[in-house]
């Protein structure tokens, strides 16, 4: 008797094993996690699983008055099998849908049932420039770091706090290794764009990677640069790396931030990445120094969202403000709860912004005006704008600018601030600005 109720116990636990690990993937899946996308504009709300049909409750969200279409050759991918669509609801396929006044057009798509053990399924209209969407989750169970793994511990070193470290200057080739997390070649080429002591560069060109979205940069810089991966019309990208002359470095960009960004706009939420998540990761010299990245506070003026300033101010007027937010910026870096390098790295920027905004009054305010009249780039009036900074105005500006900072150097703005006609027309010494 006492073996065959151990027998019958060891029936029941292997019996609650196999239920506990059975996966079926039938019922519905709310605001599904995304993988990846080629578009912020067109996402998945909802997916309905049944033995009958997988239905897609699909969302656009784009500038009213502006159309979109779906195309008929839509279809679903599982577990590498294609399953076309079946039809629509909502919206017609192959024509144009005009957005209305809310921004947003919720619509319905229908194809075959795949079977109940498929974890996630892609969906695309079938061509290169048509919407996809990678990765939908089926389980519930997918997180930020679905990359993570393919990182090597080499370029995940944890963050160690301390002294920012010293800029390299010298004159010397640099080249990146880049390596796209989760690429798939229908995301196509990448470029990038390099902030250098000589200001903002950008090659006219684009690279296609390998199958494995490996491709490799190299150019001359003569100190610290930071580049940034771009995606193209297709893939949202946003990683980069600070980069030193002369040195070799392989750079992680996770494909995943387009995911994010296809699910903050569908959910409606702001734009801001997940706490703990990095959209890039690096072996270089610098790898400790983007390690904070994801730990800093945002404390810097925001010079050119239109919102800065105000275009009638006069010389006194801007000053006054740019000081003042400047100073109010600098006390809630002090005080802010974030990483010693942290604060460092955030106070060379913040310097580095005041010297911008004081040798670029005039653009700043320009923007302020664009964005106030909602033409952007057009002419604008000569009396519109009559903003003057005079010699003690720059003076005010330049007590609070150690010129002679050489962490200046690790800044992404640097490039910016080398308009130093501005300190010498007004009688001030800019340092090591001049060579810039």
């Amino acid at each position: 008797m006492k073996k065959i109720n151990q027998l019958f116990l060891l029936c029941l636990m292997v019996g609650l094993v196999c239920a506990c690990s059975h996966f079926s993937n039938r019922g519905t899946i709310d605001k599904p996690f995304i993988t990846s996308a080629s578009t912020n504009t067109f996402s998945i709300e909802r997916v309905t699983l049944s033995d009958t049909a997988t239905v897609l409750d699909a969302v656009v969200n784009f500038r009213p008055g502006w159309w979109f279409q779906v195309a008929d050759s839509s279809y679903i991918v599982a577990d590498g099998q294609k399953y076309s669509m079946t039809g629509i609801e909502g919206i017609a396929t192959n024509e144009h849908v005009t957005v209305p006044d809310s921004g947003v057009v919720h619509f319905t798509m229908f194809f075959p049932a795949i079977p109940a053990n498929v974890k996630s399924i892609d969906f695309t209209e079938g061509f290169a420039d048509g919407y996809a969407v990678r990765g939908i989750d089926l389980t519930g169970t997918a997180d930020d770091n679905i990359n993570l793994s393919l990182v090597p511990a080499e370029a995940r070193k944890p963050f160690v706090d301390g002294a920012l470290p010293e800029p390299v200057l010298k004159y010397d080739t640099t080249t990146v290794n880049v390596h796209l997390l989760g690429y798939v070649p229908e995301m196509g080429d990448i470029s990038y764009m390099l902030y250098t002591l000589r200001g903002f560069e950008r090659p006219d060109y684009a690279t296609k990677p390998d199958s494995l979205g490996n491709a490799q940069f190299k150019f001359a810089v003569a100190g610290p640069a930071y580049m940034r991966i771009r995606g193209n019309n297709n893939l949202f990208l946003s990683g980069g790396a600070h980069l030193a002359p002369g040195e070799n470095i392989d750079l992680y960009v996770d494909t995943h931030v387009s995911g994010i960004d296809n699910m903050l706009t569908r959910d409606g939420k702001e734009w801001m990445l997940p706490e703990g998540y990095k959209a890039s990761y690096h072996n270089g010299i610098y790898g400790n120094l983007d390690r904070i990245s994801g730990l800093k506070g945002e404390h810097m003026m925001q010079l050119y969202n239109g919102k800065f300033a105000d275009f009638h101010m006069n010389g006194n007027e801007y000053t006054d403000y740019v000081l003042n937010l400047f100073d109010a910026l600098n006390d809630s870096i002090d005080s802010a709860d974030i990483p010693a390098m942290a604060k460092e790295m955030e106070k060379v920027n913040l310097q580095v912004q005041l010297a911008v905004a004081a040798t670029t009054s005039r653009s700043i305010l320009n923007s302020n005006y664009w964005n106030k009249y909602g033409n952007w780039g057009s002419p604008i009036p000569a009396d519109s704008i009559n903003i003057e900074l005079s010699p003690e105005n720059a003076r005010r500006f330049a007590e609070k600018i150690d010129f002679n900072d050489q962490r200046i150097y690790l800044s992404q703005d640097a490039g910016d601030a080398i308009s130093t006609g501005f300190w010498h027309r007004n009688g001030i010494n800019s340092g090591i600005y001049e060579g810039l």
